[in-house]
């Protein structure tokens, strides 16, 4: 674990080697850890070799990591057939089981990009509209809704009407909600509904601008408004996009800037993982500190990926680590100086102890004959003819 951690894939290989050899109970365990490894990292193909060493079902919920990483390879690899067939196992279980809704999900988006668009949306539609017990059940369904109207939207000939439907059951401030607001403005206008795609493109522009879809809302606002004849309107609403933009390349580049000198990046490194220390995942949240400008807000949306986490997991290991021997080299002269000490004390006392050891009266000969003297006294009292 300590060398996927550290990413020394290969010799945690070598190790993994010597574990299904040794211990053959924690071989298939072992390669799924390598696999889920090497597929966080973006090496597809040595994750399904990995997973090609894997000989029976793992036990339980490990089993079904194995089977969802599984077919992320086979999705990956443009297998979206056989991605479904390996998920349709696990997505018929109860719900009970935590990865189920999960499996559920991707299968349906499986079998969307293996060309299935009726079993795709029937799979998308039951997600869709299912209950949800859990923060991550919602987000699920709310992405099954946004896949569901897409889907919709560019079948040939578009379904606008089924789109919207779909679109109003995702939660207005979830994770996929600028998508949708963005979609349903879309759907709208191909309806020929340009003041009912306004409502929702409005709201997404007003949103902060921490993905695409908050910015294709914003110049879409002044495409409505020209429909609708609202031509000052939309000059007014283009010139403060351009500004916009302005403002946010100047950030972009000033974040560029920063990250290639580092004198900007590391207080706020400094700041995100202060108190880190291995074997914990880091309190890596960007500081909201206004003397950072709009650094934080800029690279947000970057430094959420996992590649740049676990990077940042790394340094902050690394960091501790560096930490931890320059306290070790101040400590170190202390112990020569007592090593030193000790050195001296023991020469004063070693000629000493060594003249009493060579005494022929009181030194190690004495205690030889003392020796000598009670192994025939034991000698003597084990004889047969003892009185």
């Amino acid at each position: 674990g300590l060398l996927l951690d550290w990413g020394q894939h290969d010799e945690a290989a070598a190790v993994f080697e010597r574990v299904a050899e040794q211990h053959p109970p924690h071989r298939d365990r072992a390669w799924t850890m390598l696999a889920r490894a090497r597929w966080q990292r973006g090496r597809v193909d040595d994750a399904e070799a990995a997973l090609a060493r894997v000989q029976a079902p793992l036990a339980g919920e490990r089993d079904d990591e194995r089977v969802l990483l599984l077919a992320q390879v086979h999705l990956a690899r443009g297998r979206a057939d056989q991605a479904a067939a390996v998920l349709q196992p696990l997505a018929a279980r109860p719900p009970t089981r935590a990865a189920q809704p999960l499996a559920q999900h991707n299968r349906a988006i499986a079998l969307l990009q293996a060309g299935q668009l009726p079993a795709a949306q029937a799979e998308l539609d039951r997600i869709g509209r299912s209950r949800a017990a859990s923060e991550e059940q919602r987000v699920l369904r709310d992405r099954a809704n946004l896949t569901l109207a897409l889907a919709a939207l560019r079948q040939q000939p578009p379904d606008a009407g089924a789109a919207r439907g779909a679109l109003q059951r995702v939660r207005l401030h979830g994770a996929s909600s600028a998508r949708a607001l963005l979609a349903d403005g879309w759907a709208a206008l191909q309806q020929g509904r340009a003041q009912d795609a306004l409502v929702p493109w409005l709201e997404g522009a007003a949103r902060p601008a921490t993905e695409p879809a908050v910015f294709e809302a914003r110049l879409a606002v002044p495409q409505a408004y020209a429909r609708l004849g609202a031509r000052g309107e939309a000059l007014v609403r283009t010139d403060a996009l351009l500004q916009a933009f302005d403002a946010e390349a100047l950030a972009l580049a000033q974040a560029r800037q920063a990250l290639s000198d580092g004198n900007a990046l590391a207080p706020l490194l400094q700041q995100a993982l202060q108190g880190h220390e291995p074997g914990r995942e880091p309190d890596a949240r960007l500081p909201d500190d206004p003397a950072l400008g709009t650094l934080p807000g800029t690279l947000a949306p970057v430094w959420a990926e996992h590649p740049v986490q676990q990077a940042l997991t790394r340094w902050a290991d690394l960091r501790w680590v560096a930490g931890d021997l320059q306290r070790w080299q101040r400590t170190l002269p202390a112990f020569d100086d007592l090593l030193a000490q000790r050195r001296d004390a023991f020469a004063q006392r070693l000629p000493p102890t060594l003249r009493a050891a060579q005494d022929e009266t009181t030194g190690l000969a004495r205690l030889s004959r003392q020796q000598a003297d009670l192994v025939q006294a034991m000698a003597s009292a084990e004889a047969p003819d003892d009185g």
